[in-house]
């Protein structure tokens, strides 16, 4: 499989240009139990600011492309100023 990754601000957003990161996630998979990991690079994420979002991960083969995972999560800001 290959993946694809991406994250936007609502998933109703322009879907040519909507993706606040399009990024390949490295997926492993624990095959005894069906559990996967995903990984996106801390490149990608850090320029996130703080707010809600939604992403979804699809993985492409030879007999075509699926969408594996979506969900939303929440980015918060620091809250404490420098120490």
């Amino acid at each position: 499989y290959t993946f694809k990754m991406e994250i936007r601000k609502e998933n109703t957003d322009d879907l040519a240009g909507g993706a606040l990161i399009s990024t390949t996630p490295e997926v492993s998979s624990a095959a005894t139990n069906g559990i996967i990991s995903i990984n996106v690079p801390y490149t990608d994420m850090i320029g996130l600011v703080g707010g809600e979002y939604v992403y979804d991960i699809q993985a492409q083969n030879a007999s075509g492309i699926q969408t594996w995972v979506t969900g939303e999560f929440l980015v918060e800001e620091d809250v404490t100023v420098g120490a």
